[in-house]
């Protein structure tokens, strides 16, 4: 799957966005930044980076040996925007 045709494909965008909130980077609609998840969803090509390093990683999901590797990898590509 190229970077660009991930985010036409439904059930692509789906188990990233899985991914992304295991990971702590989109979070639950009650929280503080509850708009993550919908902004994924109408654009998730913005996470062009994070789903690069996902699928260079092996998709690992959270019970994967790859998981703890993808974290980190992820943890200093993605920056949340405080302010």
């Amino acid at each position: 799957m190229t970077e660009t045709s991930w985010t036409t494909d439904y059930q692509e965008i789906v188990a990233f966005g899985e991914v992304l909130y295991r990971a702590g980077l989109l979070v639950n609609p009650d929280e503080e930044y509850g708009d993550d998840i919908f902004y994924y969803l109408q654009k998730p090509g913005k996470w062009d980076r994070e789903h690069q390093v996902w699928v260079a990683r092996g998709r690992p999901g959270t019970e994967s040996d790859g998981w703890e590797l993808f974290r980190r990898a992820v943890d200093h590509v993605y920056v949340k925007d405080e302010g």
